[in-house]
């Protein structure tokens, strides 16, 4: 019965369906889409990092400043990245904000190789803020499905059995619109040093979505695959990436400039 009851309230809350937008329905209502600017050439974004941390349970709620409405998600803003993109190679800087203060930062400089955006190499920096024993630094290539990855003291081979894709040129092939209509988009995806092998992209179709002042129609892309949770790239009729929605951390389109 509990179960059949869950079901009923979910249905009824446009906050909870479909799956795209459960991580953060407590922080859609107060966001704005970006309008301006494309991503289909060089640009500049920002996105603000939307954790979650549970969901609302209507009148027993204990957070003030979260909706009362049953089954809302619990969200909070605790970081940003700042993506530069050229034709052939991206800078990243990723800041993730802890609640002791403790601020995680990973930066990437990573290039493609030109037009299939293939990874070729990168450098990745992260350190904690204000704790420079902290500071950890790997350079990374791939060619003829070898990746290798270097630190001051270490060295790994990995072989890749599909196309090797960093998680943030994704958002370039998305805006391009090609994937709608083809079949399953099988990668290995790199995201910072870290390989995940086996991932797939299928578009999900268009889903309504509440935002400030109204709603938004979007398509759905859903990436799921080895080591990962399921992700979803909700993407506007001009190929913005507005929102990247996972289990605990998702991404916020703030800004967008075209170079």
């Amino acid at each position: 019965m509990n179960a059949q009851e869950y079901k009923r309230n979910a249905k009824d809350n446009r906050y909870t369906s479909p799956a795209a937008i459960e991580p953060i329905t407590g922080y859609l209502p107060s966001f704005s889409p970006v309008m301006e600017g494309g991503m289909k050439d060089s640009f500049y974004a920002r996105y603000e990092l939307v954790r979650h941390y549970g969901q609302t349970f209507g009148a027993k709620s204990k957070n003030k400043k979260q909706s009362n409405e049953k089954g809302v998600s619990i969200n909070e803003i605790s970081g940003s990245l700042k993506l530069q993109v050229f034709e052939d190679k991206f800078s990243a800087t990723e800041m993730r904000n802890a609640k002791d203060e403790l601020h995680g930062i990973v930066k990437l400089k990573l290039n493609n190789k030109a037009e299939s955006l293939l990874v070729e190499n990168w450098e990745m920096e992260s350190f904690v803020k204000g704790v420079p024993e902290t500071r950890f630094i790997e350079n990374g290539s791939w060619e003829n499905d070898l990746l290798i990855v270097k630190s001051k003291n270490t060295k790994k081979k990995q072989h890749t059995e599909n196309r090797l894709i960093a998680n943030w040129s994704l958002l370039s092939i998305l805006s391009s619109g090609k994937l709608r209509t083809s079949d399953a988009f099988v990668f290995d995806m790199l995201e910072n040093s870290i390989c995940f092998p086996n991932q797939r992209i299928m578009y999900e179709g268009v889903i309504e979505v509440p935002i400030s002042g109204g709603t938004m129609k979007l398509d759905s892309y859903a990436q799921i695959g080895w080591g990962r949770v399921p992700t979803h790239y909700l993407v506007d009729s001009d190929g913005r990436v507005q929102l990247i929605t996972g289990e605990t951390v998702s991404w916020a389109l703030k800004e967008l400039i075209n170079s």
